[in-house]
């Protein structure tokens, strides 16, 4: 009798085993699935013009240089439009402008760094 009871043990553990690697295959697909939509949804890229000016949206994914002296990496390059010398905005303001500009990345020098340099023109008489 112990026996037969050690043989159902066995047969309902290699059906139990069979369904959870059943149920796995189906959340490994599932898995798949989503990291691909992720994927798709992260490489979408959003360029707009408001009046004669383009502007694209951009993620900061790294620093280059120490505290004050920092310059900022983002993941928009040539591919997007990003050339350098342009000037960078956010919301609140004045962020930097582009001083190089990759295939597939910016790195921009902030408004608060010591290299940083603005040209300004009055417009009423064309001076610098």
């Amino acid at each position: 009798i112990n026996s037969l009871n050690k043989i159902e043990e066995l047969t309902d553990l290699r059906d139990m085993n069979r369904t959870l690697q059943q149920e796995l295959a189906q959340k490994t697909i599932e898995l798949n699935q989503l990291e691909n939509y992720l994927e798709t949804v992260e490489n979408i890229d959003f360029t707009f013009t408001v009046g004669t000016e383009n502007y694209v949206i951009a993620d900061i994914i790294g620093y280059t240089g120490l505290y004050r002296e920092k310059n900022l990496v983002v993941d928009k390059g040539i591919s997007a439009g990003v050339l350098a010398e342009l000037p960078v905005i956010s919301n609140q303001g004045i962020v930097g402008k582009t001083i190089n500009s990759l295939q597939n990345y910016s790195i921009i020098l902030p408004f608060n760094h010591s290299n940083f340099k603005l040209s300004v023109m009055l417009k009423r008489n064309n001076l610098q």
